[in-house]
């Protein structure tokens, strides 16, 4: 049977409003209003911890991975500059 239950909860950055995984790194990425990008690793099936949080921008709370190259791509945009894409590399 199923089981369905809370198994940790982390810190990520305020207004988090995307998230994406990558089974190939076991990464979990999370962006959210408050320009942060939350890196969250899994260690094992019920085991994650936080391994890096990185400034993007004000409210860049989309993002997406691309499994085969392991990039993540942040969107945002402003009243004062125009739409922007981050592209960030795993390491």
């Amino acid at each position: 049977m199923d089981q369905h239950r809370v198994l940790t909860s982390l810190p990520v950055g305020a207004g988090p409003d995307s998230v994406a995984y990558d089974p190939s790194l076991q990464r979990i990425y999370t962006a959210g209003l408050s320009g942060t990008m939350t890196v969250v690793r899994q260690n094992t099936a019920d085991s994650y911890q936080v391994t890096d949080n990185l400034y993007t921008h004000f409210a860049a709370h989309t993002l997406a991975v691309d499994l085969a190259s392991h990039r993540i791509f942040v969107g945002y945009a402003s009243l004062f500059i125009q739409p922007r894409i981050a592209v960030f590399t795993a390491r």
